[in-house]
């Protein structure tokens, strides 16, 4: 997109959420800087430091607008958006097998959210990870995404997901978390 087109002032005051920035900066905290955008449709904001954002009023905004955010170095995390059901939705099925594959493997605490769109966000924490150099955390998430059968992009810490409870960038609908290692909220 032309990064000359303002941003869209009126949906993001719509869904601006000031305990997003407090949620941010205590991740950032607890896990260390990372950075965080917003995209609503089409247009995409640049990619702002949570730690910088909370240093202005301005940088608070943008964190209360978020609805993205790189990957931490601790997270494997599991995109299950297909294949897709009648409804167009991803299957119950195909979130049940990626449950039992987890505990199977003995994997660290997980949560599960319904994404605001199609399907389905397994977030998986392995606080070990953060004691190998990129390259072998990626290919530790590899594996696990591969038995997983979900999509290998999000093996990066260069990648970006959806923040819990942010509003999905095409239908505004609100990551929201359903299930906690294994027990449905």
């Amino acid at each position: 997109m032309n990064p000359q087109t303002p941003y869209p002032k009126e949906i993001l005051n719509k869904i601006c959420n000031p305990s997003m920035a407090g949620y941010l900066q205590e991740i950032a905290n607890r896990s260390g800087d990372f950075k965080v955008y917003t995209k609503i449709g089409n247009w995409t904001s640049k990619r702002r430091s949570v730690l910088e954002c909370s240093e202005t009023s301005k940088g608070l905004w943008w964190l209360s607008v978020a609805n993205y955010m790189e990957v931490l170095k601790h997270w494997i995390l599991i995109d299950l958006d297909e294949p897709l059901g009648d409804d167009g939705k991803v299957p119950l099925e195909i979130l049940n097998n990626a449950i039992t594959k987890i505990k199977f493997y003995k994997l660290g605490n997980f949560k599960v959210y319904y994404s605001g769109g199609k399907g389905y966000h397994i977030h998986i924490e392995e606080p070990d990870l953060v004691i190998l150099d990129y390259y072998s955390r990626q290919k530790v998430r590899a594996h696990i995404i591969k038995k997983l059968g979900a999509d290998l992009m999000l093996k990066s810490e260069k990648m970006t997901i959806q923040i819990p409870g942010a509003p999905h960038r095409k239908t505004l609908r609100k990551k929201k978390e359903i299930m906690r290692c294994g027990e449905w909220v």
